[in-house]
This record gives structure tokens, C-alpha cells and sequence, in this order.
């Protein structure tokens, strides 16, 4: 058979009887035709088509028009195949209008095509929209289906967030003179990875039987009729708008984080210091935006040499600047402008400490969020060398003095901790803190390699203050917590205690008990038999860590992404609060694969890293602790009694009254703040409005007359917990009203009746206090759904204002339920 026939053959296999549009797509060199095919062999099939009444397209884009090349109907090449332009010169052809996506046609629709509209270049007015309504045959030629343009039209219809429209201007000439034109075209944004992967539509098109294949010559000729591929296309876009991004789940995770860092104001971070922090500034710009992609940030650091004066003077830009954190950096060194410690006076060094802690005190008195400040870095080498271990005015020891006088003289300040640098200098291993090039080239106090890791350290106190530090550890068991896969080598061959490596698998396990111990709380998934792995764990002596640690375990077959949800969703966690930790890194891609939110720690091959891996990870620091934190795993753990109680009794009032619920509403104290900030720093999901208050807003709300009330709580299964904080202004907006101006609760609290609860204490105080209006407000982020009917489920009304909610007092009666006993302490009770 002749070259020129076999083309013809192949393509008459791909067109049905019905058919009357074709439109090709290209690729002569992955076809590998015959020695001796031209463009006449091409053309003769063309015609023959052609005759029996087909129109074929012939795609001729030309995206060259994008970068401002101009555009010609006539002479401008095709920059999508070969066979475009050969059909583009017949003098029967049609190019049609449109100076990036343009067809060249022949046949009888040609007409009809070439008077697109195309208002948008996948629009309902394009060509492609034409193709579909006659229903075009889409026939790949030796090219792949993912250069099926059609695909696109169905992105545009469904408004994928992925893409948005961009009109590109230019020079055109469709044959009457060159003139500026403008195209609408929907392309992809660069604010999130979306590379498009259309290999599920493709897929189901095979498996569907919805292609028609031939070969031909050294490559394949593919159909498939353009009605078909928009019902696929239509159904996957509906189910998800990301269907057809490769790796969709993390790149919409990475869209929702970047319009949740649009919407936010951003987090406001200032570095204080004597020196030149301008290397500092650059390192945590870098640590923060690779950690927190839901805010933007913004850092601040004073004008170097200036650094008094930004504190002293309450109208410098500091002051207007309002940071959410502040830094203060300082060395000894840095106080005083030197390269050195040696030689200096313990009196000058004495001045100098006492004006640096008064400035501290100073800031702290009109700061509103929490401050950081290093403790004084050990110097790297004097020149008493070893001889200044015995003496008391060596630069170590007036270092450990001094640090001593700046711990004594912070540790009452609200929301201000102390760092030890230090330990991230013992923590790097591979260098000094100090490098005396930089200090010398331009007062920079650290070396590259110590700045780069202190800035991810103090993006961890970051996400510490801001509520992103993870509240749950969820790890592997089989060479992850133990040595040794127990299915294989049983519980004798298991390593943990002992010689290498047991005894750094013990070690690791004492560190997650520690960090439980601290309150963030330990689950277990792995693949193995429950039974068996439960045993293991109680009858090996070495484990640190038994059955009574972890809060949940998901021991089974399921893959661990499954069971890492159902974790989450029984305790009440969102998955950004959680970290996977496990040796597999096929497990742990495939957790970043199917739960992008949830933290993956890479832990290194050798067991002896894996605890202090854990401990450099940025996701577990603390800036405080309260007896919620250490209790945490216990309130895990009711909350499983809990929801196994709920589903054995019929009647919710019955369930309600069976758990024998007590709250204890008391007024803020000293003994309760630091519970509060956290609750107000932490809590998302049963959150009413989400503002982040610090210490001094709270104080302020009190000093006008409002309340702020620490909500606790306790049941059958559970001890005493501070749960909840409720503020309330009393007399505003107007005398005879009040406002409960934020509502929060601890999400391991929801679904014990408490919610509204609280609520009907909060109306029975208004009333007694002679008030004839309380108001509620709701102001809706992405995580707060479980608050947003807590007021009209106690029976208020909606206001006119957005998100507001009234109730009216003059026949209010008390609601509390009898299941529900509620003390009121108007002074401080404290912490149980």
C-alpha cells in the first residue's frame, strides 16, 4: 500500500459515518513516516476527506504573539506542527482570526469557523465552542492527548481558580494591514504550582471505549469525538476544580493558603538590635514564607546605630509599625561595638546590661504581642584561653552573670521568654556563632551558617506564637519507634534498648515522651497486625512508651493517609496541627501527596539522628506551657470515652445528663492569662470571631468595664480544664446592651452541650444586671463552620448588621439545662 493511502486508511479509521468535523492535532516526527512522504501524499488525503464532505482543522497557533511578536495571517508560521501550515497554503483553506489560537480549515464548515467570534479564546463563542457543538472528531496524530487543546475550553467553563483571563495586545494583519488587536486568554497563574495533568480525562477516555485507534507507520492516529471528552471533562471538573493539575490536592492546598495570605493582614515581625541585621531580616524572610504559606509577613528592623531611639521615642516607626513578635538580638558585644570581650570592665559591661534590660521593660509597657529575647551568645575564643575558667572577670563568666541578671529581670514580664542561642550554636555543629570577616566588613554579629539557622528558629517561636506548632505526633511503628519490622523478625528480633541501634530507638522514644509529657499528644499508624504490635509494645522492657502514651492508634492495612484523617476527625484536630513521622519516604511522599496540610518530618537513615531531627523541627516549639498542655493526651483520650458513650445512648438530653458536666466560669487572673492568651492565640474552628487579642487588649476590655471570663470545665471522664474564654462588653454598644464580642472553646469540648450552655449563663447575667439587649457577632473564616449557629441555636435573632445576632431580654426566663451545673467565681480561681 502507498504511503499517501495508508494515511488515508488510518484516518478514514478514526472518523465515523457521522461525522462531518475533524479537527487534527500533529506531530510528523513521532509519526516516523516513510522515506519519501511529502506534503502532496498529506494533501492528497486531505482532499480525498475533503470530498466526502469532512471538514478538517488543523490547529496553526502561534503563541509567539504572547511575547509581542506580531502577527500575520499570511506569512506567520504555525508554531504547533507541520501539517497546519501545509494546509494553511492551499488556496482552498481558511485561517481563521485570532492572532494566538488559529485553525487552518478546509471544507465545508470552513466558513462557519472562520466567523468565531471569539470573544474569550475557549469561550462560548470560540471555535473550540463550535467544535463541540458539531460535535468534532479530535484526532491526535502521532502527538499526545495532552496537547488536546479542547480540554482547555472545559477549564474556562468551570472557572478553574488555577487560571485567570489576561488580554495579551499586539500588531495583527488578517490581509487588510497590520493594526493593534487584543486577544482574551485564559492562562495559568504563577502563584501556585498548577501543571496541568490531563492523564485522568485521557484514561477514561480508554477505558470507556471512547477511542478510536490505528496505527500508522512508526506512531499511532487517536479519536475520540469532542461530545464525549466535554461529558468527562464536565464531571471531573464539577467533583473537583483541580482534576486536571498534576498533584491537584497540594496544589489547591497551596491556592486556599495563598487567598487565606491575600486575605490577612500580615504578621508583623520586628528584629531588634545594635548591629547590622540586614542578613538576619533576609534568613527569616526565607524561613517564614517556606513555613507559613497562609500569611504574608512583613519584617522590621531599625536603622542601624538607632536602635534606643526606635524604643525611647513612642512616634518612630517601630511604634507605628505595631509588630505581632519582636526579636531583641543582642550579644554583649553588640551593646558595646566591639569585636571582642576581652578587657572589658565588668562595671561598663554592668551600665550597659541595665540600660538594654530597661529598654526591654520599656518596650514590654506598650507592646501588645509576645517578645523574644536571646539570652548574651558565649564568645568563641579570648585570650585567656583555658585560664579563664578560674577567673571571675573572664568573658564566659561575666556572660553567665549577666545572662543571670537578664533572666532575674525579665521572668515576671507577661509574654516575654528568653532563648538560648547558644543551643542553636551547639545545635549547627559546624561552625562559630561569630565570624569576625562579616563583623568587620559590616557589623554583622553571626556567621552565614548560624543566621540561617537561627532564623528558622525563631520562625519556629513564629509559629509557636501565632498557633501553628502541631498539637499531635502521629508516627510508624517498624523502624520508626523500634528497630526491625515485627512481622518479619517477631518480637525477639525487634531492637530497642541495648547496643546500637536499640538504644537510639530507646532514646528517640524518650524524646516523643517528653513532648507528650509537654502536651503535644502521640498516635500511632502502622501497617501490622494490631493484636501483635499491642503486645510487642507491652512486653519489650526497653520501650519508653506503652499503650497508655498515645492518645489514638490506627493499627491495620489501610493506607496511612486514610488513617491519619480518621485520627484527626475522632480527636477533633485539624490536619495542619498534626506531624507525620515515619522512616518510610514512600509513606511520607504520600502523606505530602494526599494530605499536603498535615507537617512530614524527613527523618535521616541513621536511627542515632532521628531525636534530634525531631527536636530541630520547627513545628513543636513552645513559647509557654499550662496544665492543659501537660494533660492533653488524658482530654484525647476522654474524648474517645465520650464519643463512644454518645453512640450507645439514643437521647442526646439523656447523653448530655449521663456525663454529669460542670463548668466554672471565672473573671481573668494572673493564675489564668497565660491559658487564655493560648486559647486566643490557638483556637480556630469554635472561634466567633477570631480576634487575636494579647495581654494588654484583654486588660484594656477590663479597664472599660467588660468582663473577660475563663470558661472551665469537667465530666465523669474528664478532670478539671480551662476550655474556653468568653469576652463580654457590658453597656456597649449603648447603655442597656451588651456584646459578646469573642466566643471561643477548645475543640475537644465540642458536642457536650457546653456551646450554647455558656451562653444561656452569658443572657441570665445580662438580665440580672438589668439589660435589655445582648448582642452576638460571627465573623466567618474558613475553619470557624462549628460556631456559626451557636447563637441562634441559644435562641437569638439575626440583626441587620452582618454576622450579628440579638436576643432580647424583657421576658427572658433562665435556660440552662438541669444536666448543666454552672459556678460563677468573680475572682480569681485559678488554675486546677
Amino acid at each position: 500500500m502507498s504511503t499517501r493511502a495508508t494515511l488515508l486508511k488510518s484516518l478514514r479509521i478514526c472518523i465515523s459515518a457521522k461525522d462531518r468535523l475533524a479537527v487534527i492535532h500533529s506531530s510528523l516526527p513521532h509519526l516516523k513516516p516513510p522515506c519519501g512522504f511529502d506534503r502532496w501524499d498529506f494533501i492528497y488525503g486531505v482532499r480525498e476527506l475533503v470530498a466526502d464532505g469532512m471538514t478538517l482543522a488543523f490547529p496553526t497557533f502561534t503563541f509567539s504573539f504572547c511575547g509581542g511578536a506580531p502577527y500575520d495571517a499570511a506569512r506567520t508560521a504555525s508554531e504547533t506542527g507541520l501539517f497546519g501550515d501545509w494546509i494553511r497554503d492551499l488556496p482552498e483553506a481558511i485561517r481563521t482570526s485570532h492572532p494566538i489560537y488559529s485553525y487552518a480549515v478546509t471544507g465545508p464548515l470552513a466558513e462557519e469557523i472562520a466567523r468565531c467570534e471569539n470573544t474569550t479564546t475557549f469561550g462560548p463563542d470560540s471555535a473550540l465552542a463550535l467544535f463541540e457543538k458539531l460535535n468534532a472528531r479530535l484526532i491526535m496524530l502521532g502527538c499526545d492527548w495532552s496537547f488536546c487543546t479542547q480540554f482547555h475550553r472545559y477549564e474556562e467553563e468551570a472557572k478553574v481558580p488555577y487560571r485567570y483571563f489576561k488580554d495579551f495586545k499586539g500588531s495583527a494583519d488578517y490581509g487588510r494591514g497590520p493594526r493593534e488587536t487584543s486577544a482574551t486568554m485564559l492562562v495559568r497563574t504563577m502563584d501556585t504550582p498548577a501543571e496541568n495533568d490531563f492523564s485522568t480525562v485521557i484514561d477514561d477516555l480508554h477505558d470507556k471505549g471512547y477511542v478510536i485507534s490505528s496505527p500508522l507507520w512508526g506512531g499511532l492516529a487517536e479519536a475520540a469525538s469532542c461530545k464525549d471528552i466535554a461529558a468527562l471533562c464536565r464531571q471531573a471538573l464539577k467533583e473537583n476544580p483541580w482534576a486536571y493539575v498534576q498533584n491537584g490536592k497540594k496544589a489547591g492546598y497551596l491556592w486556599d493558603q495563598f487567598n487565606k495570605a491575600r486575605a490577612r493582614p500580615k504578621l508583623k515581625i520586628a528584629l531588634l538590635g545594635s548591629s547590622n541585621l540586614e542578613f538576619m531580616k533576609d534568613a527569616l524572610a526565607s524561613a517564614l514564607s517556606e513555613q507559613i504559606t497562609d500569611q504574608n509577613h512583613q519584617i522590621y528592623t531599625p536603622p542601624f546605630g538607632q536602635f534606643p531611639q526606635t524604643i525611647i521615642n513612642r512616634k518612630s516607626p517601630l511604634h507605628a509599625f505595631e509588630p505581632d513578635l519582636v526579636f531583641f538580638v543582642d550579644r554583649l558585644e553588640d551593646l558595646l561595638g566591639v569585636s571582642s570581650l576581652d578587657g572589658v570592665l565588668e562595671e561598663t559591661l554592668e551600665d550597659i546590661v541595665q540600660q538594654y534590660i530597661s529598654l526591654i521593660k520599656n518596650y514590654r509597657l506598650c507592646h501588645r504581642g509576645w517578645i523574644i529575647v536571646n539570652r548574651f551568645a558565649l564568645p568563641a575564643d579570648t585570650a585567656l584561653g583555658s585560664a579563664g575558667l578560674s577567673i571571675s572577670t573572664s568573658p564566659d563568666k561575666l556572660v553567665a552573670k549577666f545572662n543571670n541578671e537578664l533572666g532575674d529581670a525579665l521572668k515576671d514580664l507577661s509574654d516575654t521568654v528568653l532563648f538560648d542561642i547558644d543551643k542553636v550554636g551547639r545545635r549547627l555543629g559546624n561552625g562559630d556563632i561569630f565570624d569576625p570577616r562579616l563583623w568587620y566588613l559590616g557589623r554583622f554579629p553571626f556567621s552565614d551558617a548560624f543566621t540561617t539557622e537561627l532564623a528558622h528558629r525563631f520562625s519556629a517561636h513564629a509559629l509557636a506564637a501565632t498557633g501553628r506548632s502541631v498539637r499531635l505526633i502521629v508516627m510508624d511503628l517498624d523502624n520508626t519507634l523500634w528497630g526491625g519490622v515485627l512481622g518479619e523478625v517477631g518480637v525477639e528480633g525487634i531492637a530497642v534498648g541495648g547496643d546500637y541501634p536499640g538504644n537510639a530507638f530507646a532514646d528517640f522514644q524518650a524524646v516523643l515522651k517528653q513532648l507528650s509529657q509537654r502536651g503535644i499528644a502521640l498516635a500511632l499508624c502502622s501497617k501490622n497486625d494490631e493484636t501483635h504490635a499491642l503486645r510487642a509494645m507491652e512486653s519489650l522492657r526497653a520501650m519508653a512508651l506503652g499503650q497508655q502514651d498515645f492518645a489514638a492508634w490506627r493499627i491495620n492495612w489501610t493506607p496511612k493517609w486514610k488513617n491519619v484523617e480518621d485520627i484527626a476527625a475522632t480527636l477533633g484536630l485539624s490536619l495542619e496541627h498534626l506531624l507525620f513521622v515515619d522512616d518510610n519516604p514512600i509513606e511520607r511522599e504520600q502523606m505530602r501527596f494526599e494530605l499536603p496540610m498535615v507537617k512530614v518530618l524527613d527523618l535521616p537513615d541513621d536511627p542515632a539522628l532521628y531525636a534530634s531531627s525531631l527536636l530541630a523541627s520547627p513545628w513543636i516549639d513552645a513559647l509557654s506551657l499550662t496544665n492543659e498542655d501537660l494533660n492533653r493526651t488524658k482530654s484525647y483520650k476522654a474524648m474517645e470515652k465520650v464519643s463512644s458513650l454518645r453512640s450507645s445512648v439514643a437521647n442526646l438530653d439523656d447523653f448530655f445528663a449521663s456525663l454529669g458536666t460542670r463548668l466554672t466560669i471565672a473573671t481573668l487572673s494572673e493564675n489564668n492569662v497565660s491559658r487564655g492568651l493560648q486559647l486566643l492565640a490557638k483556637t480556630n474552628q469554635f472561634n466567633t470571631t477570631t480576634r487575636r487579642y494579647g495581654r494588654a487588649d484583654l486588660d484594656e476590655i477590663i479597664r472599660a468595664g467588660g468582663d473577660v471570663l475563663i470558661i472551665g470545665a469537667e465530666d465523669k471522664f474528664s478532670d478539671f480544664e480551662n476550655i474556653g474564654l468568653i469576652v463580654i462588653r457590658w453597656n456597649h454598644p449603648g447603655p442597656g446592651k451588651a456584646l459578646v464580642d469573642s466566643y471561643l472553646l477548645s475543640c475537644r469540648i465540642l458536642g457536650k452541650g457546653i456551646e450554647t450552655g455558656v451562653l444561656f449563663w452569658a443572657l441570665d447575667e445580662a438580665y440580672r444586671r438589668g439589660l435589655a439587649e445582648l448582642f452576638g457577632q460571627v465573623i466567618e473564616t474558613e475553619r470557624n463552620t462549628p460556631c456559626r449557629e451557636v447563637f441562634e441555636s441559644a435562641g437569638f435573632k439575626r440583626a441587620p448588621a452582618p454576622g450579628a445576632w440579638r436576643y432580647a431580654l424583657a421576658k427572658h426566663s433562665s435556660r440552662i439545662p438541669s444536666w448543666l451545673t454552672i459556678d460563677f467565681h468573680g475572682g480569681e480561681i485559678g488554675e486546677i
